[in-house]
């Protein structure tokens, strides 16, 4: 191990240190993976700011978690191994069923495989002793999809991890003398640390921001190049290019909260639900979106949309967690839901009030006091 890999060992040793990946099955893909998380936090970085490096490693953890952390005055992020095998079976088995995502590849070709009785599992180990084998799809054009969905949100989970950095929420747990490093599925809730659940919710969404700004500079920066032909077709326009990105998102959001909780709990939960999320995602992309330079700009009938098709995408989300396991779909907490749209507001009002705590350890700067995440 070099210097930053013993460094970011040490920050993250209770959580099970670095998983080395010079002994590792799979080394050479989870190398591919830190490559091009690195390049997706360098390729758009604003260079007007002297934002903070930060060093990217797995870490010997079997359940979906990811962490934050500073260690020696340097920050680091981790993702637990088991994040990424989790991601890969529940992609591969989505694109293995005949009738999840028909217009991509030849999905006639998939064979229905039995339903599990759940996919929403956060502990690797346990995994295939409760679903029983792994799936792979047949059509090569699925089995790309299922892996560039799994890249998809592990870029956003890392970016995510970076807005907690840059946002200066690990620089404001500091100056309160506590814990400079936050996990992922324990929010501000579960570090011993006295604050609210919808201030957690807070600074959770604002982290969110970090990596919807990256996505949309990535799909812009995507559809200006050429592509190699396996990804093309992922990559034709703006509509499709952040559908297939919310796919994967969404989906993550619902592995770590395995059950979408009825409107009385929303301000109880250390995390927004994951109907609140895509609510202010969709909000928070229509709002960039709409100021965008002329090349990507959109008017008013085309976000209604691009609104649409995002909408419709996390419809086919849980369209997918039905054809796949025993979860009954229920889309009554989804997007449209007035309650999702109350709780959303009293979120965006917080903001004004947690903005100012973190305003003095930020790097970035930070959305305005107007409600706008």
């Amino acid at each position: 191990m070099n210097e930053s890999d013993q460094e970011l060992n040490q920050a993250f040793l209770s959580q099970g240190g670095i998983y080395d990946l010079s002994q590792a099955e799979g080394g050479t893909y989870f190398k591919q993976l830190i490559q091009s998380f690195n390049n997706h936090l360098n390729r758009f970085k604003d260079p007007m700011l002297n934002l903070p490096d930060v060093h990217i490693g797995f870490i010997n953890n079997s359940t979906l978690n990811a962490v934050a952390g500073r260690y020696k005055s340097k920050y680091f992020i981790g993702i637990n191994v088991g994040t990424i095998m989790i991601l890969d079976d529940l992609f591969n088995r989505m694109l293995s069923n005949p009738n999840i995502l028909i217009d991509y590849g030849d999905a006639l070709s998939e064979t229905n495989m039995e339903k599990v009785f759940t996919v929403q599992m956060t502990d690797y180990e346990n995994l295939f002793n409760i679903n029983g084998e792994a799936a792979l799809p047949k059509d090569k054009v699925r089995q790309n999809l299922a892996r560039h969905f799994t890249a998809q949100a592990l870029k956003f989970l890392v970016t995510h991890e970076y807005g907690h950095i840059v946002c200066g929420h690990l620089g404001y747990l500091d100056s309160l003398g506590l814990d400079q490093s936050l996990k992922e599925a324990d929010g501000f809730i579960d570090n011993k640390i006295n604050f609210t659940p919808i201030f957690s919710q807070t600074l959770e969404l604002d982290a969110d921001s970090i990596g919807i700004v990256y996505t949309i500079r990535s799909a812009q920066y995507l559809l200006s190049i050429a592509l190699p032909d396996e990804f093309k077709l992922f990559y034709k326009n703006l509509n499709d290019t952040l559908s297939l990105w919310l796919f994967p998102i969404y989906s993550l959001w619902k592995l770590s909260d395995n059950n979408e909780p009825n409107s009385k709990e929303f301000h109880n939960l250390s995390h927004p639900s994951p109907s609140t999320r895509q609510y202010i995602t969709i909000a928070t992309i229509s709002t960039m979106l709409i100021s965008s330079p002329k090349d990507f700009k959109l008017d008013g009938e085309e976000i209604k949309r691009l609104v649409a098709a995002l909408h419709q995408t996390t419809l086919d989300v849980e369209n997918a967690f039905s054809e796949i396991s025993e979860q009954i779909f229920d889309d009554s907490l989804l997007m449209l839901n007035s309650e999702v749209i109350d709780h959303s507001i009293l979120l965006q009002k917080n903001w004004n009030n947690v903005r100012p705590l973190l305003e003095p350890f930020a790097f970035v700067k930070l959305a305005p006091l107007d409600g706008a995440i």
